[in-house]
């Protein structure tokens, strides 16, 4: 009996031996796979109307569309150039090419305005004995926050009347434009953007003599001086009366108020957010925020329309994050340890003797920084 006892014990205590040697000669699990897949994508929201058509061009050719009372977005999206549009009824038509660059994610948001049904006959406007004015009604000043008007000077006349349409009308739409995206390059410059668009109908009208556009901003911190009056390549000085800034011009077509004004962008800078993801056996998807448009650090003009309009036809909209994403494929179950590095460039403006500071987002990045697997009790037998 104490024989066997003996075998048995040797016996155990050599499983034991066994068992951990085993368990020390475990393999690590190796680090988690990690795959970043660009992805592209377009998004933003609409105010102002419901029912908007948000609708996605790729060149000429109609490639998504969504109708939305609010958010939208297109993702899966070609490192290639788009125009998106909206419309909705009753409003007047907006579109935007984006190009992507630095950025993986655009957000563009949609201001949608009534167009206004103040109408006047040429008869009545044209060839008169005294000045006539045309303004944009109530509706349109209260969505584009803008009291705009047309006035035409007595004996004007139209020198292509032939050209247009028959029951052509006087109307004048003020809206902002949506923004234009595009990357900002290091270094100074002046820069011009839109803070207010006129629609002038009937658009393509020649006058005998200038026609005076005027929209009361309710601001006059803005000199005139950086302000003018564009159509392509046709630029007019701006006359500033109170808050009522004005300018003449020759024809009709989509005038646009623009602030001008030296812009100076610096070197990219980087945040970096430490992260952790418990990972299981497996692909693992892990999100995390992209940074897009641009945040306000210092703005002298705070409650300024027209600067806030230049900032977001510059850079785009107010600072936006975007939920990204990348796949982990893990050996073990564990903590994945990583870092996103969210990249931005400095803009300063420069507006009357006034400096408006900004920051301007670009792509973010993730770098993994270590994988602990899970501690698990070898000698347990489960």
């Amino acid at each position: 009996m104490k024989k066997f006892n003996y075998l048995f014990m040797s016996m155990l205590v050599s499983f034991i031996a066994f068992t951990a040697c085993g368990d020390d000669d475990e393999e690590t699990p190796a680090d988690p796979t990690i795959t970043v897949t660009e992805s592209y994508s377009i998004e933003g929201v609409v105010s102002g109307a419901t029912g908007v058509k948000v609708e996605l061009f790729k060149g000429a050719t109609s490639a998504k569309n969504v109708t939305t009372d609010g958010a939208y977005s297109f993702s899966d999206l070609e490192k290639v150039a788009y125009t998106v549009k909206a419309t909705a009824a009753g409003c007047i038509d907006q579109s935007v090419d984006v190009a992507f660059g630095e950025k993986t994610s655009q957000v563009l948001d949609f201001a949608m305005v009534v167009a206004s049904t103040e109408t006047k006959a040429v008869d009545e406007v044209v060839g008169q004995d005294k000045e006539t004015t045309i303004t944009n009604d109530e509706s349109n000043q209260s969505s584009s926050a803008a009291e705009t008007a047309v006035t035409v000077p007595a004996s004007t006349t139209i020198t292509n009347a032939e050209s247009l349409p028959e029951n052509a009308t006087f109307s004048v739409t003020a809206y902002v434009p949506a923004a234009p995206t595009s990357d900002v390059a290091e270094g100074t410059k002046t820069e011009e953007s839109a803070v207010l668009a006129l629609n002038c109908q009937p658009s393509g009208a020649k006058f005998s003599q200038p026609v005076t556009l005027s929209a009361d901003l309710k601001e006059k911190d803005i000199p005139a001086s950086n302000m003018k009056l564009v159509n392509g390549s046709e630029s007019v000085s701006v006359n500033l009366d109170g808050t009522v800034y004005s300018a003449p011009v020759t024809h009709f077509s989509t005038w646009t108020f623009q602030l001008e004004a030296p812009v100076n962008i610096g070197a990219a800078t980087t945040e970096a957010a430490n992260k952790t993801k418990y990972l299981k056996v497996g692909d693992n998807a892990v999100t995390y925020d992209e940074k897009c448009g641009y945040e306000v650090v210092s703005n002298p003009f705070s409650s300024s329309k027209i600067v806030s309009a230049f900032l977001t036809t510059r850079f785009g909209s107010k600072v936006k994050s975007v939920t990204k994403s990348f796949k982990a494929n893990s050996e073990a179950n564990g903590t994945l340890s990583y870092t996103v590095r969210q990249s931005y460039k400095p803009a300063t403006i420069t507006i009357g003797g006034k400096t408006v500071n900004v920051k301007v987002y670009s792509a973010a990045s993730v770098e993994t920084t270590g994988f602990k697997a899970e501690e698990h009790d070898g000698g347990s037998g489960q």
